[in-house]
């Protein structure tokens, strides 16, 4: 009904686009009906942290005036209204541009570098930046975007590298100034990869829809993970010994809360799938060796390898005769995932 009018009144062709214009008109007269609304119904006006809009939005009003009846309304309100005498004025006006989705999948290749700022007691832990940081960085400086939200389909620890074809991610970039382009997101894509090859890597950097974004988590269920360790036994093993564990193919292991996450995930037992597995002894040793692992998305890793005090069960030292096993190095081979979305050329 706007559209057609703003066409009729400037002579434009009227669209949808990715442009939100908040206009905010004060009348006096309403106001003071505004008033008495909200001296009556407060709990349908507060308004909530971080909220930039005015209180007095159509859902609230709707809820205000739905739960009264309309001999209460009636004492509240001029009924019928009244015509009004005022014109009402333009106060102010704000565009904004809607959230930008950017989708990629990063490396991570430092065991110092977390994947988000990571503070404990105040105090920052690892490096003095961290994955999100690092990809996020130009992003906000090209389109001066207002914040931005990472997420990506699981986090690895701090001392774990990302290596393969890469972890998925998205950004949310919000209230953009400027937009990107295939051509900008490929430049950026560049000068990612050139700040610290050492640290992060990016790749298939691509501009995605917010129903696309959404469904990273809805992937957590489906995908799978392959791992690479390097573990140790407190006494001798054999190749043949290690070769067992070859046999032991979409097994489920039961992980109760492992210890080290109890301050901030419930206590509980989670059942998890191991596909497959394979160890290899290292030259020259006869303790160390090179476990290579996939599991379903979720599975704790280093709990499975030295069983967590029992916590989880099966392990990998009961399933290596009871021995006492420990892991000195974790890296993420493979996210099995289809991502970035593929674009739709239809």
């Amino acid at each position: 009904m706007c559209g057609a009018r703003l066409e009729r009144r400037f002579g434009k062709k009227f669209a949808l686009t990715h442009m939100d214009i908040l206009l905010n008109f004060q009348h006096a007269e309403l106001d003071r009906e505004s008033n008495k609304l909200e001296e009556s119904f407060r709990d349908h006006f507060k308004k909530r942290k971080g909220q930039s809009t005015d209180k007095f939005t159509h859902s609230s009003i709707v809820r205000a005036l739905t739960s009264v009846s309309r001999e209460k309304l009636r004492t509240l309100l001029t009924y019928p209204p009244h015509r009004l005498r005022e014109m009402c004025r333009l106060q102010s006006m704000v565009v904004t541009h809607n959230p930008v989705y950017v989708a990629g999948r990063y490396n991570k290749y430092s065991r110092e570098l977390s994947q988000s700022p990571w503070f404990i007691d105040g105090e920052r832990k690892g490096l003095d930046t961290s994955v999100s940081e690092l990809l996020s960085q130009l992003l906000l400086e090209y389109t001066q975007a207002k914040s931005q939200n990472f997420t990506s389909s699981g986090r690895e620890d701090i001392d774990v590298q990302m290596l393969g074809s890469g972890r998925p991610f998205t950004i949310q970039l919000l209230e953009p100034e400027r937009v990107l382009s295939p051509d900008v997101l490929s430049d950026i894509e560049r000068k990612i990869n050139q700040m610290d090859p050492l640290l992060v890597r990016v790749s298939d950097l691509t501009l995605i829809s917010r129903e696309e974004a959404d469904k990273l988590k809805d992937l957590e269920a489906e995908k799978r993970k392959t791992y690479t360790a390097v573990c140790v036994s407190d006494g001798d093993l054999s190749q043949g010994e290690l070769d067992i564990l070859c046999e032991h193919r979409d097994m489920v292991i039961d992980q109760l809360t492992p210890i080290r996450v109890l301050h901030r995930r419930a206590l509980a037992t989670r059942q998890r799938t191991v596909h497959w597995m394979k160890a290899k002894l290292q030259c020259n040793s006869s303790r160390i060796f090179d476990l290579e692992i996939e599991t379903q998305g979720g599975t704790y890793i280093k709990e499975f390898v030295h069983s967590d005090f029992g916590r989880t069960v099966p392990n990998l030292c009961t399933l290596l005769s009871n021995r006492q096993i420990d892991i000195i190095s974790l890296d993420v081979l493979s996210v099995h995932v289809e991502w970035p979305p593929a674009p739709d050329n239809s």
